[in-house]
């Protein structure tokens, strides 16, 4: 069978998906509108549609960031590509299945159309949380009113409430689990704290520069933050915050790492944060539990509820520094129970985000179009 992924761009949380169905002996293709800095492409090399003339048009006419495509929201959400190349390409691939990030952008809708013309099986990616206060998404309903599609979301939400989108499905990310023996404290003994996001505001890495402030008397720590330089005046507040506060010898800021030498990183560090807000969902944090490490992420991530409270991590207010604090230092203040949350997060993924128990689930949804 091949598969046609179609999304914005090649982004780390399909790799495993993609190398799990090449593993199974399908064939993939993967279109996207640009290329992101950090991605790996040994499985699959993307084709880069890039933006319509008429998009580009309208948004220099907009004058949205001085006309410039710098994958802002609206670009992400209003961005399409030559649709007559797209249709060309689509047509010429022979995808049996199509795998289409998000729903309501126009470059989804594009392919959602393209796809029910060509009688094509597809499947929806996307991040809306499976139980939330709203019991039925508009977009999710109509997906499957118009096109009889099923959507896939990685975001489970809070089983409290209720769901009446029965095409919503929930299956957790997936990620293998690190073979390696590992040890911990590998910084002269001091206690390694890592954090992976791109320097934006929503990222949030100044709340968490203020808890290691706080406790940096009290406990031997070093904080690595590994990004990618996107907005300048935050990234020099960051600096700023770093020099004011005495905080060299303690932070080391990495930019650019490719995802393929992540690897180190976390075999290095003992305990991963993720303080962002506004997160639909955050993949760094699998990883971060794949490679037994405690995990820390905010009430605003959609992959909180991977976190199992007091066992593996912690869930913290976003906006809350004295939260965070709190319960970073629970964590740092006790080695021995730093390793056991480590080896419950291994145990999680090894439990829960496994490849086989997502290619089973995704071939099942398949099998129900014949």
């Amino acid at each position: 069978m091949k598969f046609l992924f179609i999304a914005p761009r090649f982004h780390t949380n399909f790799y495993y998906v993609v190398k799990t169905l090449i593993d199974h002996g399908h064939q993939v293709d993967f279109f996207v509108l640009y290329q992101g800095v950090s991605e790996m492409h040994d499985l699959v090399k993307p084709i880069s549609l890039g933006y319509s003339s008429i998009f580009k048009w309208w948004n220099g006419w907009c004058n949205r960031e001085g006309g410039k495509l710098i994958k802002t929201q609206y670009e992400l959400r209003y961005g399409f590509p030559p649709v007559f190349y797209f249709l060309n390409l689509l047509i010429k691939s022979k995808a049996n299945v199509l795998i289409i990030k998000d729903i309501t952008t126009s470059y989804s809708i594009l392919a959602l159309f393209s796809g029910f013309l060509l009688r094509k099986r597809m499947i929806v990616f996307t991040q809306i949380p499976k139980y939330r206060k709203q019991r039925r998404s508009g977009s999710i309903k109509w997906l499957w009113r118009l096109f009889g599609v099923y959507a896939i979301t990685p975001v489970l939400g809070d089983k409290i409430y209720k769901n009446e989108n029965d095409n919503l499905i929930y299956l957790p990310f997936i990620v293998p689990v690190d073979k390696k023996p590992r040890s911990y404290f590998k910084s002269e003994g001091r206690i390694t704290i890592l954090c992976v996001g791109k320097f934006q505001e929503r990222k949030n890495q100044l709340l968490l520069l203020q808890a290691v402030n706080k406790l940096k008397n009290n406990f031997s720590l070093k904080l690595l933050l590994i990004g990618q330089d996107d907005e300048v005046d935050y990234f020099s507040k960051i600096r700023t915050y770093i020099i004011k506060h005495k905080l060299e010898s303690i932070v080391e800021i990495l930019n650019n790492v490719p995802w393929n030498k992540m690897d180190d990183y976390y075999r290095n560090s003992d305990v991963f944060v993720l303080p962002s807000y506004n997160e639909a969902a955050s993949y760094s944090l699998v990883e971060a539990m794949s490679y037994g490490l405690p995990v820390l992420c905010s009430n605003d991530n959609g992959t909180q509820f991977y976190i199992n409270q007091n066992k593996n991590g912690f869930v913290f207010d976003s906006f809350k520094v004295e939260d965070l604090t709190e319960k970073l230092s629970q964590i740092v203040s006790d080695k021995n129970k730093l390793i056991e949350m480590g080896e419950t997060s291994k145990y999680l993924i090894k439990s829960f985000h496994q490849p086989d128990y997502f290619y089973q689930k995704l071939m099942e949804l398949i099998k129900t179009y014949e």
